[in-house]
Parts: C-alpha cells; sequence; structure tokens
C-alpha cells in the first residue's frame, strides 16, 4: 500500500500498483 504511504496522489499510484 504504497499509495497511503504517499498520501499525494493515491489514484496514481494505486494504477501503477495494480497494473
Amino acid at each position: 500500500m504504497a499509495s497511503l504511504k504517499l498520501g499525494s496522489k493515491p489514484d496514481a499510484f494505486q494504477r501503477q500498483g495494480q497494473a
């Protein structure tokens, strides 16, 4: 869950992690 750590743009981060 790096998107949670970033907190800046979880949308873009989550997309990359899911891809």
